[in-house]
């Protein structure tokens, strides 16, 4: 499986595509802004999963082009974040000014979720505490940890649906993977599990 990633928007965030080689399906994992850098990558590919680690606008700024330019594409969240796709003053987008056109998921994720992709098992884990909805995805060995575990940090929780105390409860849950896990989050560059935080 190929992996991409592409940096979006005013805040650096990551936009991950992972291509399966046999059939070129493709996942796009939190398409935050510039649909025409995205779409590039997309050539020759049949996306058909959007993975949301949490609603944002940063991470969701692309969603609705994308939508709209491929059709059956099938957006997933966690539960506790849809209303964050509806919502600019909670997605941080109206104090950002940048206003993200309002979209609806097609599947609600509770975080014990197994969704099938060509021959892989993507795994869902529930990290709630950057927002309540934050949502891991294990796919092949890689975690790809949205807000919640950056490279030497871990995500803040001082906006809309954040907590301190759940957040310290799903990086404990993330420290029991294994420690050479690497980790793809949702700004700066890459890590693992073990690495000091």
């Amino acid at each position: 499986m190929k992996l991409k990633r592409i940096v979006t928007g005013d805040l650096k965030a990551n936009c991950y595509i992972l291509i399966d080689d046999a059939t070129q399906h493709a996942i796009i994992i939190d398409p935050g802004a510039n649909f025409s850098a995205i779409n590039k990558e997309l050539i020759g590919t049949n996306p058909l999963l959007i993975l949301l680690t949490h609603g944002h606008y940063d991470h969701i700024g692309a969603v609705s082009e994308l939508k709209s330019a491929y059709k059956g594409l099938i957006v997933c969240i966690g539960a506790a974040d849809a209303e964050l796709l509806q919502d600019s003053k909670k997605n941080m987008g109206y104090w950002s000014n940048q206003h993200i056109k309002s979209f609806t998921e097609d599947k609600l994720l509770s975080g014990n979720d197994e969704i099938n992709f060509c021959n892989s098992k993507i795994k869902t884990l529930a990290t709630p505490g950057h927002t309540q909805g934050s949502t891991c995805y294990f796919i092949n060995g890689l975690l790809f940890s949205g807000d919640t575990l950056f490279k030497g940090a871990t995500g803040r929780t001082d906006l809309y649906g954040g907590n301190q105390s759940d957040l310290t409860q799903s990086i404990n849950r993330l420290k029991k993977l294994n420690p050479q896990t690497i980790v793809y989050p949702g700004h700066g560059l890459k890590t693992t599990i073990g690495a000091k935080i």
